[in-house]
């Protein structure tokens, strides 16, 4: 089966600044399968424009210098398998990747300014069933942003500050009334 969603979405940060404020409209599609007894599949395909409605290049305010809006898209996978009579209830994991392009167009900076931020999202996940209202969970997720940007000193700055991984792990206590 397929699901889907139109996105719109307003941000406002507050009205002493603004210089981020955005109007995002987007499409997710997710294709689901259970075609596989005790296997659960989804792949889905995403897409984001954001604009930035507070750049205003007549104005030419000192916040308003760069035109912040960006352009996302990408895809999630997900894979679970549940198993009936073992130690483990089930196992799945999870890989995301998405894409920001930003164009940065400016009435004060070079006019061949961009960046890109490229994210990785890669998880593993076991959950055992302890009774029918307990159950504990455990991931491990690994995240990964590569940056890369125009050669220009107004935004080459971001690939030493936004570049970054980390790695994490939860466990969660489940119990539902």
């Amino acid at each position: 089966w397929i699901d889907y969603r139109f996105i719109l979405n307003n941000q406002f940060y507050n009205k002493n600044f603004t210089e981020f404020d955005s109007r995002i409209y987007g499409f997710e599609a997710t294709l689901k399968s259970k075609m596989f007894k005790s296997y659960y599949s989804n792949f889905t395909y995403l897409y984001y424009n954001s604009d930035n409605i507070s750049y205003n290049d007549s104005e030419m305010i000192q916040s308003s210098k760069m035109d912040r809006s960006y352009v996302r898209n990408g895809f999630k996978m997900y894979i679970k398998k549940s198993f009936k009579k073992s130690f483990i209830s089930s196992v799945g994991f999870k890989f995301y990747f998405n894409h920001r392009y930003y164009d940065l167009e400016s009435w004060y900076y070079n006019s061949d300014n961009w960046k890109t931020y490229s994210d990785y999202d890669i998880r593993l996940e076991v959950s055992k069933k302890i009774t029918k209202a307990i159950s504990l969970d455990a991931s491990a997720r690994h995240f990964l942003r590569q940056v890369s940007s125009s050669s220009n000193a107004e935004v080459s700055w971001v690939e030493g500050y936004k570049n970054h991984q980390r790695n994490e792990l939860w466990l969660k206590f489940v119990y539902n009334f």
